[in-house]
């Protein structure tokens, strides 16, 4: 029986090193794995970033092109307003001019007539 326990005993030796080299190995794959998944993981967080760094970009471009067209909206509603005003200051000061001809006219003509008047006083006295 000690053949067979011999035999046994070998074939626990032979088992138990097949299995430290299948262990041995498989550390060895989990190693390579991990050392090639390292940079692939550090390259998918950088562009997970750079992403999320977009999309910010994004935002702050729709937001600033929102603000930009109330702004353009604003500054047409300022530019309008501000026509209405010289518009209307234009015809304000059409209208003092036809006041002021007016005036002039009459004091013109007024002032022909007391000319008028004195040059027959002074021509009869």
């Amino acid at each position: 029986m000690n053949d067979s326990a011999d035999m046994r005993d070998d074939d626990d030796n032979g088992l138990k090193t097949a299995l430290s080299e299948a262990e041995r190995r498989l550390r060895s794959g989990l190693d390579q794995l991990e050392r090639r998944l390292t940079p692939m993981t550090r390259d998918m967080e950088k562009m997970r970033k750079e992403i999320e760094e977009a999309e910010s970009f994004s935002e702050d471009r729709a937001q600033l092109a929102q603000r930009l067209d109330e702004v353009t909206a604003q500054m047409q509603e300022q530019t309008q307003a501000h026509q209405e005003i010289v518009s209307n200051k234009d015809s304000l000061i059409n209208e003092q001019q036809e006041t002021l001809d007016m005036i002039v006219n009459e004091f013109d003509g007024q002032l022909q007539a007391i000319l008028t008047q004195v040059s027959q006083a002074l021509g009869e006295g």
